[in-house]
């Protein structure tokens, strides 16, 4: 008896001290599930990465672009056309979107993507940090396609290499996007937007796109509507109008950094609905709404003063020096006028699409940009015109709000001033189809 007593009380010792002995593996103090989950993910880590990112491929994708929630409009129609391309040359549907994660929604850092621009994805973060020179990066990066640019005008490069040059054919006309897992492209420094003549001249349909915003603009006191604009190739002049009163104010601002630098006193001007300089006068040359819009006003660029005041005989809207031929080109509602430096017409001819409210204009000695408003759910344009009086098409300005009021030319740049939202855009003319 005292024999299995003693063998009772040695197992039930045993029973109680063994759960008390750590065990080996780590995870003596998880509960059970835990234990489980860890080792999961533990597991989900070394598993191999697959060697190719397939974006599309027999007619199937699971990727989605995504750009910036707060991309500009420019980024969002390249994202949206992007978009669409690659569904019509995959034969496939892919998804689109924002970047943004509402408070109820979960984001997978898996989940399959092709971002486009700075998103607030970490991939894109180091793409962008890595973004030292003018150019464009196209990246892959587990379950992402990364494409970034430097610009705007970069992210539309990137697109078109992508398009143009990473798409496969089988021989069966299949198109695949197919990409391993290691790959990087990363452009030159050294490329350049086309220039408008080149755009104009491709046959191709264009759009005149913002790439930066250089400025945004302020009234003066009661002078709040934003009208014409113009440069001397150091300075840029805008006027503003005072509705009331019908005068304006021109403020006067360095393009180097984009500085207002000076504001003139009251000017007698109208709504001074154009302005361009003439350097053989040293002379502002302002387009004046006086005398049913025939008056003209030289104004000194350095005092901004009114210095002369003439009547023409040609009612306009616009007004453009050209200096090679020391010529005016004059806007009117549906004609152009060019006369000679005293204004005596030479040649007159009727604007191409001419359907719009017409604003300020800029004339390069080769062709005649006309800025055109669509006062009611339309949209506004650059209707072109060369000087011979042969229409040469229109370039379309979506993507910024405002009425476009003015325009000059910067090599291939052009600035166009807005009305209501006050801001000055850096745009270039790019076809809407340049990667076919």
């Amino acid at each position: 008896m005292k024999i299995i007593k003693r063998i009772t009380i040695l197992f039930l010792l045993l029973f109680i001290i063994l759960p008390l002995v750590p065990s080996c593996d780590g995870n003596e103090d998880l509960p059970k599930e835990t234990v489980e989950q860890t080792t999961t993910l533990q597991a989900d880590t070394t598993q191999a990465q697959p060697e190719n990112a397939v974006i599309f491929k027999d007619n199937t994708s699971n990727y989605t672009v995504v750009r910036s929630d707060t991309a500009n409009n420019t980024i969002v129609d390249f994202v949206a056309e992007f978009r669409i391309r690659l569904c019509s040359m995959g034969n496939c549907d892919i998804g689109i979107g924002s970047d943004y994660i509402s408070p109820k929604q979960t984001y997978d850092p898996a989940s399959y993507e092709i971002l486009v621009g700075e998103t607030i994805r970490e991939e894109s973060i180091k793409l962008y940090e890595d973004l030292s020179d003018i150019g464009f990066i196209i990246r892959v990066n587990g379950n992402k396609l990364l494409v970034g640019g430097t610009d705007e005008y970069m992210i539309y490069c990137a697109i078109g290499y992508i398009l143009n040059n990473l798409i496969e054919q089988d021989d069966n006309s299949k198109a695949s996007l197919v990409l391993s897992n290691d790959y990087e492209y990363i452009s030159s420094s050294d490329i350049s937007a086309p220039t408008p003549e080149d755009v104009i001249e491709s046959g191709k349909a264009y759009a005149m796109y913002p790439i930066e915003k250089v400025i945004n603009l302020s009234g003066v006191g009661s002078y709040t509507v934003l009208e014409g604009g113009g440069t001397d190739g150091t300075y840029a002049y805008y006027a503003f109008l005072n509705n009331t009163t019908d005068t304006a104010v021109i403020t006067k601002i360095d393009i180097a950094t984009w500085t207002v630098v000076k504001t003139s006193e009251q000017l007698d001007t109208g709504h001074t609905n154009d302005i361009t300089y003439n350097p053989k006068l040293g002379l502002l040359v302002v387009n004046n709404s006086n005398d049913s819009w025939c008056g003209v006003s030289y104004i000194d660029p350095v005092t901004l003063t009114e210095t002369e005041y003439r009547v023409n005989t040609i009612s306009s809207r616009g007004i453009s020096y050209i200096e090679e031929t020391d010529q005016y080109v004059l806007g009117g509602v549906y004609d152009f006028y060019i006369t000679d430096s005293q204004f005596n017409l030479q040649k007159q001819f009727t604007c191409g699409n001419p359907q719009y409210t017409t604003q300020g204009l800029y004339c390069d000695g080769t062709y005649i940009y006309d800025v055109r408003y669509a006062t009611a759910n339309g949209t506004n344009y650059i209707t072109i015109n060369n000087v011979n009086g042969t229409y040469a098409g229109t370039a379309t300005l979506d993507g910024v709000s405002g009425e476009p009021e003015n325009i000059f030319r910067d090599g291939n740049d052009f600035y166009i001033a807005y009305n209501k939202s006050f801001v000055v855009y850096r745009s270039i003319i790019l076809p809407t189809s340049w990667w076919e």
